[in-house]
Parts: C-alpha cells; sequence; structure tokens
C-alpha cells in the first residue's frame, strides 16, 4: 500500500465543520478577550490558539469524525483456469476440443495462469496432467471453490451438463468475472436413450415389484422400433420392442415386473439396440443396483416408562414400510404394555432400550436380552439402572457411570468423520444439520473408562454425546441424553433437513442390523455400491484376542478392480480402533476390498467385502453442450460466453500483466488515543504558558 493516500474523506458535512470553526474561535476570543495582567499581542495570539485547538477537537469528537483514506496501488492480475474433468468430456469430441482450447489458451497466456480439474471437487493441474475424465459434474462445488479464492478472472472450459447438486447461477464474489468455453457441439444427431429408472433399493425374497424404466428420444427421421431388455446376472429377465416416432422429443414408460430371487446384493442391466449411425451409444444402457433381504427388519423397543423419545422413535420409524416396529412399556415386573398387543420377538434384528432397563426390569428379561445377538440402540434417561445396563453389557467399566441430581444441557453439536452419520448426500446440508439442532439434556456423566472405547460420533462440549462400541461381539449405540425428539419438531420448517431426525435413525438401524461375525480384523461400508469417480469411504475395525478395540495396529487394504491390484493405507485408528479409508474408484465392475491388519508389526487377519462399481450414467445422457446455462452464468457474472473455436476472443484477457487496484481504509478519529493526547498536551502546554506569562 502506498504510503500516503490519493483521496482522504471526512464523514462531516463541509458546513458543519465551519461552524465548529466559528464557534471554537468564539469561545477562545470571549476566554482571552480581557486577561489581567494585560498582555501583548504576539502572547495572546498564542494562548488563544493554544485554547482554540482544544475547543475545536472537543467539539468535533461530540461528532463522531471518521475519515476516509483511498490508497491506489498497482498489482498483478489473477487469473484462473478450471478444466471439466468429468465422465461426458471422456466423449471423444469434447475431449479433443477441450485439448485444443487448452492449448490455444496457453498460447496467448503472458501472465501466470493457475489451473484447474473438476468434477464433483476441484484440484490443481497442469497442460499434461489432464486426463480421460470421470465422476458427476457438480457446478456448486465449483462455485464455493471460487468464492473461497482470490481470483479476478475465471475461465470454465466444460459442456455446462450438471448431474449432481443444486445449479449455482451468481458468484458470492462480485469483483470476478466469470467466462465459460463451451466444450462440445449441438447437433441434430439420432439418438435414443434411458432417461430414469425407478426402482427401490431395498426389496424382499420372493417378493413381486415393478421397475419404472423411461427411455426418451431425440431428432428421429422416421419411425423406429427399438429392442429393450432387462438382465441380471447373463440371464434375460425381459424384452420389450418400443415404437417411437419421428418427432422432436419424446419419452416412453415400461414397466418391468420382476421376483427378487436369493439374498444379497443384485445388479441389474438395462440395454436398448442402437441405431444406425448413432453418435452417443453409451447413454443406451444403464445399470442398478438391489440389495435382497430376506424379511423385513424387526425392530423392537423397550421403554422403562411411558416417555416422547420411546414414542416419537415408534412414530418415525413406522413411516419406513422396511421396518417392522412394535413399542412395547414396562408397566410392572416382567409385564409391557403393547398397543398391537404383540410380545416380544426376542430374535429381533434390533433392540432399542430407551430409559431402560427400568424399576422393574427382572433378571430373566435380561438374561433374554443378553442371548439376543442383536445391535441395540440405548438412550440413556433419568430412570435407566446402570446396574443391570452393566450387567448387559458385560462390561465393568460402566459401573463408573454417575447419575447427577441436575441434568446438564448440551448444545453446539461436533459431528466425527464417521460415514454412518453422513445423513444427507449433500456434505452442505449435513453441516446445517448438526449446527441447526436444538439442545438436549443428560443426567450422566460418561467416565474416561466408557469413552475410551467408544467411536466417538457426536462430540458437545468435548464429551461424547452419540457414540458406537462393541460388547459380547454385539453392536451398541449410546446416546446419551433424553429430548432427543425435540430434534425432529425443531426442524419442520425447514423443508430441506425435516426428514434429518428420521434418516438417522434410519441410519442407525441399518447399521445395527448387519450382523457380520466379529473377527480380529473386520472390514465394512454404509453403502451398497460405488460410483466411477465418487468417494467410497471404507471402515476397519482391529480387535485383540480378547476382542477389545486396538488403536496401535496399521491397517492395509487391497483394492482388485479386475484389472490391477491397488494398496491403500487406512488412517491411523481414532480411540475406539476405527481405522478409516477413503478410495475413488475409477473403473466399473466388480471390486474386492482385502483389509489386512497388523498389531505390533504382526499379521492378525484379513476381512473381504465386495462391491459393484457402477459409471455415473447421467454423464453420458447429453452429447452437446448446454450452451444456455454456460451463457447465463458469465453474463450473470461480469463475463462472456464463447465456444472451444472463439478461445482466440479472450486474448486480451491474459495480455493485461497489472491492475490498478483502489484500497480505502476508515479511521474513526474519536476512537484514537492520539486525538485525546494531543487535547491534553494542548491543555498542558496552555497552563504552563500562562503561569510563565502570571496568568495562573
Amino acid at each position: 500500500m502506498m504510503s500516503v493516500p490519493e483521496l482522504i474523506r471526512i464523514n462531516i458535512p463541509f458546513i458543519i465543520l465551519v461552524l465548529l470553526l466559528l464557534v471554537a474561535a468564539g469561545l477562545t476570543y470571549w476566554q482571552y478577550k480581557n486577561t489581567v495582567p494585560q498582555l501583548n499581542r504576539i502572547k495572546k495570539y498564542f494562548l488563544m490558539t493554544l485554547r482554540f485547538g482544544v475547543w475545536f477537537l472537543l467539539l468535533l469528537l461530540i461528532l463522531k469524525p471518521q475519515l476516509t483514506l483511498s490508497f491506489f496501488r498497482s498489482d498483478q492480475v489473477k487469473n484462473a483456469l478450471f478444466v471439466d474433468q468429468s465422465l461426458s468430456i471422456s466423449q471423444k469430441g469434447k475431449k479433443i476440443q477441450e485439448v485444443q482450447a487448452v492449448r490455444g489458451l496457453q498460447k496467448m497466456i503472458e501472465i501466470p495462469v493457475k489451473m484447474f480439474g473438476f468434477n464433483n471437487h476441484v484440484w490443481e493441474i497442469t497442460a499434461d496432467s489432464i486426463k480421460k475424465g470421470q465422476g458427476p459434474t457438480n457446478f456448486s462445488t465449483l462455485f464455493k471453490y471460487i468464492n473461497n479464492s482470490h481470483f479476478d478472472n475465471v475461465v470454465i472450459l466444460s459442456d455446462g451438463y450438471i448431474t449432481e447438486g443444486p445449479i449455482p447461477q451468481y458468484l458470492d464474489k462480485s469483483q470476478i468475472r466469470l467466462f465459460t468455453v463451451g466444450v462440445g457441439q449441438n447437433t441434430n444427431q439420432p439418438d435414443i436413450y434411458i432417461d430414469q429408472i425407478q426402482a427401490p433399493p431395498t426389496t424382499y425374497a420372493n417378493s413381486k415389484q415393478n421397475i419404472l424404466i423411461r427411455v426418451g428420444s431425440k431428432h428421429l427421421r422416421r419411425d423406429t422400433t427399438i429392442a429393450i431388455q432387462l438382465s441380471s446376472g447373463g440371464n434375460v429377465l425381459f424384452k420389450r420392442k418400443i415404437y417411437f416416432k419421428h418427432e422432436q422429443n419424446t419419452f416412453k414408460e415400461l414397466n418391468f415386473p420382476i421376483v427378487s430371487s436369493g439374498l444379497g446384493i443384485k445388479k441389474y442391466s438395462i440395454s436398448m439396440d442402437t441405431l444406425q449411425n448413432e453418435r452417443n451409444i453409451e447413454n443406451n444402457s444403464r445399470q442398478f443396483i438391489q440389495q435382497v433381504l430376506k424379511k423385513r427388519l424387526s425392530i423392537q423397543i423397550l421403554g422403562g416408562k411411558v416417555g416422547l423419545d420411546g414414542k416419537f422413535l415408534y412414530e418415525l420409524l413406522h413411516q419406513n414400510p422396511d421396518f417392522d416396529v412394535i413399542y412395547h412399556v414396562e408397566l410392572q415386573e416382567g409385564t409391557f404394555l403393547t398397543a398391537e398387543k404383540k410380545t416380544i420377538n426376542w430374535n429381533a434384528d434390533v433392540f432399542i432400550l430407551v430409559n431402560f432397563p427400568g424399576a422393574f426390569t427382572t433378571q430373566h428379561t435380561i438374561r433374554k436380552l443378553e442371548a439376543s445377538k442383536s445391535g441395540k440402540l440405548v438412550l440413556l434417561g433419568a430412570n435407566t439402572r446402570v446396574d443391570l445396563l452393566t450387567q448387559l453389557l458385560g462390561n465393568d467399566s460402566f459401573k463408573n457411570i454417575k447419575i447427577k441430581t441436575k441434568p446438564t444441557t448440551y448444545s453446539s453439536f461436533q459431528l466425527s468423520e464417521n460415514s454412518v452419520l453422513s445423513v444427507f448426500s449433500k456434505a452442505d446440508l449435513n453441516q446445517r444439520f448438526w449446527t441447526t439442532l436444538p439442545p438436549v439434556n443428560s443426567f450422566y456423566q460418561l467416565p474416561s473408562s466408557v469413552t475410551s472405547h467408544m467411536n466417538k460420533w457426536v462430540i458437545s462440549q468435548g464429551k461424547p454425546l452419540i457414540g458406537s462400541f462393541t460388547e459380547k461381539r454385539n453392536k451398541w449405540i449410546l446416546m446419551n441424553g433424553y429430548g432427543f425428539w425435540r430434534w425432529h419438531f425443531w426442524l419442520q420448517e425447514n423443508n430441506e433437513l425435516n426428514n434429518g431426525y428420521r434418516l438417522l435413525l434410519e441410519k442407525f438401524m441399518r447399521w445395527l442390523a448387519i450382523q457380520k461375525k466379529i473377527k480380529r480384523v473386520v472390514l465394512e461400508t454404509n453403502q451398497l455400491f460405488g460410483r466411477v469417480g465418487q468417494p467410497l469411504q471404507l471402515t476397519t475395525y482391529l480387535y485383540d484376542n480378547a476382542f477389545k478395540p486396538v488403536t496401535n495396529g496399521n491397517v492395509q487394504i487391497e483394492i482388485d478392480n479386475g484389472y490391477k491390484k491397488i494398496i491403500l493405507d487406512a488412517f491411523p485408528a481414532d480411540s475406539s480402533g476405527t481405522y478409516s479409508a477413503t478410495f475413488i474408484p475409477g473403473k466399473q465392475g466388480l471390486h474386492i476390498f482385502k483389509a489386512m491388519g497388523k498389531i505390533q508389526q504382526r499379521f492378525v487377519g484379513s476381512d473381504v467385502l465386495k462391491m459393484e462399481v457402477l459409471p455415473v450414467e447421467k454423464e453420458w445422457l447429453h452429447n452437446g453442450v448446454n450452451k444456455t446455462y454456460l451463457e447465463q452464468i458469465a453474463n450473470d457474472n461480469h463475463g462472456l460466453y464463447v465456444s472451444a473455436g472463439e478461445i482466440d476472443s479472450l486474448r486480451s484477457l491474459f495480455t493485461g500483466k497489472e491492475k490498478i487496484k483502489k484500497e480505502i481504509l476508515s479511521v474513526e478519529l474519536w476512537q484514537k488515543t492520539v486525538i485525546l493526547v494531543l487535547i491534553l498536551v494542548l491543555i498542558g502546554l496552555e497552563w504552563i504558558v500562562r503561569k510563565r506569562f502570571g496568568l495562573v
């Protein structure tokens, strides 16, 4: 910044300053009109100048003066180039256009330009590191990255088709100019494509279901009949023919009734014949995954007394057709009240213990729960019997849990990095969900002997509020509080978050219901399948001989994608013995993950997990360029849209090396100590001179 400002302004009008000068002069003249003894003119004028300065500064401070200083300096222009690296750019014509556009920009660039690649995230690249595209296109993530930068001019090379996230329009920073370069050509080539597939992610063995498929056509030159088929495991399940008229854009919907057989993950493929000379054939086929379960998930809620937490757990989980939920409230020893008049299913997939074990809980009930191998969710309430809970867990550490006479209020929740609690698919919604929730109360203080082996999922005020652990080879989730039902009602006015608490509970239920055999090494993920270019969260648990979590081990994950094997090192464990890793698949097809655990450099075991990775098929729907959207965001952000062949028109953008930047500094004089010091100095100096002249 330059040392001398080019322009100085004050927030007080000129006429007011003139009046202040006159008032200060009048007060000074009135005080020094007659002095005893009489002074000569020079001495009097000197004293009057000192007194005038004091009066003027005091009167000025009453109006809270503020100076605005304008500095002008030259600065280097900061430009950035963002190159679309999503799957849709892999189409031959688009890729060639994009590479040629980048080379054209390189030739005209005279100043440094940062180059980035993007799909659903952003990373720094060079012209030589541009690779085959993969993953979806997310402009919301791109805009967020640009908003957090300090660029003056931004150029985006893309086809403009968004396949993930919201559609942004404006940048937050108005000083950034946005230029877009369209990659691809809009042609009138005939095209047929699979637009949508509607199939439930979960179904049940031997149950009937309808798979709804929507197919579309563009620019057909004549009436056409196309064959479409649904297949699984190499077997054709259905084959139909579709008749398209030669219209501009048409859609057809088909229902394929199927009966699910077998259990586990089922992969289905839908494919259509291709047209003669059809340019984009990648959108003629799509795949989807279903999980086939043996039956509906059985959930038993046991309440130590009637309460809102238990009631709303039942109401929310009961809305899910995949859950069979029964709510039992303990009235007296061995007796439970159930609205459906059903007995407790001790073989249920999940038990939810709300304020339970309670005052009437018997040893017979505890032994029944001990014999159950199901996962359990515990909500600690004011009436929970810690002694019976300790017996049920088989862990003496829980004896140290202390109940308090006055509950503690917990708020400002912080989320640990654990995939189970990714309530929403969008990271920004997850962040808003956890920061929006109202406080909850707790009567219990969890000692370190309990929290040390918990996987802490949610933390408040440095204390774990929600966490998981493994005891007796069973999964447990502990929610240390009551009043969680408020989370549901607090979010009802937010259309994006209003189902958050229900989705969180459903995540808990599905995680607890996975009754995978506990081994020394356990590899898990909460995803049914992966997508090319999208992060896949992998979690590994490492146990010692007594099946206690190990935090000082090492985990490596070997990934076989059918072409080559990749070795991935998991992050060091947290206090619960959880080793996390993130993998971004680059190819579709079956992937085999093998987690290998070591304790003190000694191999202790491994676990294998298989998963199908599907392409991001939305990326193949469009072969051209979304010129309308690219023009819109360029015009709305002070820029310009050009096609890849017109890249030379941006030459002036990259030739200017410097810009004149105006910086403004505001100085509030009435808060400056130097002004007060100056007033005191003037008063002190006046007093000294008056004393010397015999006026004191």
